[in-house]
């Protein structure tokens, strides 16, 4: 038993080394679109991908934290809610489709760092390990939105198997996030340009009436003195 486990992590390590080595490669040649890659720390695998977004901090944030909308970007998730609270620590439950047949339900323990940093662990349900964050950073008037995911499912779900298929599907939930926020901000801008617009022809009206006022006066006037 002691010789294959030792085989086995052997055969993970290799696994770990060969897919930050395909990560690093493939973002230096420029192939990844967003930017998604593989990176190595303490032997974890983490997938990490990034995106520019066309909207302030705030708004990015706003959306981050509204954790009822993640399953409108996340490409794999059923549902997520905010079950607890607790001193500061957030408690949300994910439910993901990890295939046809497969689902995970856990929930993790949350911490937010108003407006930069969301930092999350397991605390209950499927998988061994879920570590993950969404740093943001301001870029001009831009944000880049940077999320980093580790998940370890255990011998029958090593780590290396579940941080492919994250990879997979990580360049989709980026763009739907960005797609997501981008328009939120459009329509948040046509809805102050409509109200700008309503607030000038509500001022010009007055001032036609204040004019057809002053003219009746005027003429009213005028016609009381040629009596």
């Amino acid at each position: 038993m002691k010789k294959r486990s030792l085989q086995r992590t052997d055969t993970e390590q290799k696994r770990t080394r060969q897919l930050a080595n395909a990560g690093t490669a493939a973002l230096e040649v420029g192939q990844l679109e967003p930017e998604v890659r593989f990176e190595l720390a303490e032997s974890e695998i983490n997938v990490v991908g990034s995106i520019k977004i066309a909207a302030d901090l705030f708004t990015v944030w706003d959306t981050l934290v509204s954790y009822h909308e993640a399953p409108l970007y996340w490409a794999n998730m059923i549902s997520c809610r905010l079950v607890g609270e607790q001193r500061g620590t957030k408690f949300v439950q994910h439910v993901v489709k990890a295939s046809d047949t497969v689902i995970f339900k856990y929930t993790v323990s949350l911490q937010e760092y108003k407006p930069f940093l969301i930092e999350w662990q397991r605390h209950s349900g499927s998988l061994e390990t879920v570590k993950g964050s969404w740093r943001l950073t301001p870029w001009g008037s831009d944000t880049i939105a940077t999320c980093k995911v580790h998940l370890d499912g255990g011998p029958l779900l090593p780590s290396w198997l579940l941080s492919s298929q994250l990879k997979g599907y990580l360049p989709q939930t980026l763009k739907s996030l960005k797609t997501l926020i981008e328009k939120k901000q459009q329509d948040k801008a046509h809805e102050q340009i409509t109200k700008a617009s309503l607030l000038l022809n509500s001022s010009h009206d007055a001032e036609c009436d204040d004019m057809g006022g002053n003219a009746r006066e005027y003429s009213e006037d005028t016609s009381v003195r040629n009596r």
